[in-house]
């Protein structure tokens, strides 16, 4: 990438700045909430109307990653629980360095798993460090300016020397004959600390160069612009006669020399053996999936007995084989057609009994979920392992239409997918409806974990006090108090860029109710919240 091409240094510096400025405003001294989507959108428009200014062609078959981006800022100021508040901002922030990266480059499906690492870690780094670069740029364009620049920026600084006494001056005898803008005045010294104003310093500088750097860095970025670990060739954006389909497999046939690694015998050994050993495992499974209870009784063993391990290992061997297959693709020599009909079997037979594994580690969490109750422990992984299972699938289809490098897109896709179905499904929320179903099912109910949950679950959780039995209105009232308590000091120093949907409309619910609320003594023990 090339800065020097960039046509207006001194206003992507303007833009940076402004957003770095607004980003403090907005961040410092607040609680996160709407303030992750406002920066997000504030940082999209200033790329784009950079973009349209610097004349940058922006590539249209990438922007598909600006809607999972807004979905995920946005819901991270409507969901409270806090690994999702963090899925959905980290999820962002990498959405983020991705578009900065492929801006006006060539299409991200392009990408093997590698150029996606390389994406984020180059953007990561690049964004920071070309904000000096930025700077530099710009000094000696006003430099460039000659005298004029000088003699101007000197006029201004004697013009300011000359107006502070007067302007001292007038402020006092302003304040001396209006009381009430003598209150302001005595207000704005008042709160004008040193701490803050060091605060404040420092965070509209970090911001600022960052988003300095990362507007550079999109906009400078050109098609022309090499990557380390993809795969495809740079002819396809010189060659438009030829499809995408065309390059891929007159590179593919030009690396299979290349290759380094295993050939075709040591690769069987290892896709065949596995396979042998799932298959020994996937037979048993479907044992004791269709047969029932009777069957495990013969081994001695009941149902929650059964579930309540081996769920997390089976997941364990999903995401492993996985990665195996992955890499005896890139390492195994496949020379003729024969041996890669061979791979082919081997890996779409391993990730067939994959599948099926999963299916197994499926129906033991949601015994063990039955057995034991909710928690977000399970519930999260159990959403995971669908999408893993899906993805697996995904690429048993491309491995054997020869597109594997589609995987990195597909495994992109697939996790943004697992967070929006998260985020869709309010799982703190989720987990309390189901608990309490269970318990109204005869299954004994741990209120002391439900109230643990974020505020994401106050709704679910609140009718505790009123529809149920004695004991359980005394273990929730407890955690609704501390709820409370906690959320009155976040809105003591909370502002609008605060606001959150979740913890306002808790917050709402508690405060409506509070002389019944405030009636339940907190114990001590209850600000160490556990999962």
């Amino acid at each position: 990438m090339d800065i020097s091409k960039l046509k207006f240094p001194l206003v992507i510096i303007a833009v940076g700045f402004v957003i770095g400025l607004l980003s403090d405003l907005l961040l410092y001294g607040n609680p996160l909430g709407i303030s992750v989507p406002i920066i997000i959108v504030l940082i999209l428009i200033g790329l784009f109307v950079l973009a349209a200014v610097e004349g940058t062609k922006v590539l249209l078959g990438n922007l598909w990653l600006i809607l999972p981006l807004l979905f995920m800022a946005a819901m991270s100021a409507v969901r409270a629980a806090p690994l999702l508040r963090f899925l959905n901002i980290s999820g962002s922030l990498l959405l983020m360095l991705l578009l900065a990266n492929s801006l006006s480059t060539r299409p991200l499906v392009k990408l093997n798993i590698g150029g996606y690492v390389e994406a984020v870690i180059e953007s990561g780094i690049m964004s920071p460090l070309l904000s000096v670069v930025l700077i530099e740029r710009g000094v000696n364009d006003i430099r460039q300016r000659g005298k004029l620049s000088k003699k101007v920026v000197r006029s201004v600084l004697i013009g300011l020397l000359i107006a502070l006494p007067f302007l001292c001056i007038f402020t006092i005898l302003f304040s001396s004959a209006d009381l009430i803008f003598g209150g302001y005045v005595d207000r704005l010294f008042t709160n004008l600390h040193i701490g803050d104003f060091i605060g404040h310093t420092l965070l509209t500088i970090v911001f600022s160069l960052l988003a300095m750097g990362g507007l550079a860095y999109a906009l400078a970025r050109g098609p022309d612009s090499k990557r380390l670990f993809s795969r495809k060739p740079d002819p396809a954006d010189d060659n438009e006669e030829k499809n995408v389909e065309t390059l891929i497999e007159e590179e593919n046939a030009k690396e299979i020399d290349k290759r380094i690694g295993l050939g075709m015998i040591e690769s069987s050994v290892v896709l065949f053996s596995v396979d042998i050993l799932f298959l020994l495992f996937v037979i048993i499974q479907f044992a004791a999936l269709f047969g029932g209870e009777a069957f495990l009784r013969r081994q001695g063993l009941t149902y929650s007995e059964y579930a309540r391990r081996g769920f997390f290992e089976l997941l364990a061997v999903a995401i492993i084989t996985l990665g195996l297959i992955l890499l005896l693709d890139h390492f195994t020599r496949r020379e003729t057609k024969s041996q890669r009909t061979i791979f082919l079997a081997g890996s779409g037979l391993m990730i067939l009994m994959t599948i099926i594994i999963l299916a197994s580690a499926f129906e033991r969490m949601q015994l063990y979920e039955v057995a034991y109750g909710f928690t977000r422990l399970r519930v999260y992984p159990h959403i995971f392992m669908v999408w893993l299972a899906i993805l697996m699938a995904y690429f048993l289809v491309f491995l054997f239409l020869d597109k594997s490098y589609l995987f990195a897109t597909g495994a992109l896709v697939m996790s943004l997918g697992f967070v929006i179905t998260l985020d869709i499904l309010n799982p703190d929320a989720f987990i309390v409806r189901q608990n309490i179903a269970r318990y109204e099912h005869g299954e004994p109910l741990d209120v002391d974990y439900l109230g643990s949950l974020s505020e994401d679950a106050i709704p679910a959780f609140l009718p505790l006090l009123d529809d149920y039995t004695g004991t359980i209105r005394e273990q929730a009232g407890p955690w609704l108090h501390k709820h409370l308590i906690e959320l009155d000091s976040r809105q003591a120093k909370a502002s609008w860029p605060s606001y959150h949907f979740a913890i306002n409309r808790a917050y709402n619910l508690l405060d409506a109710r509070r002389g019944e609320i405030e009636g339940f003594e907190v114990p001590d023990w209850l600000f160490y919240r556990y999962d």
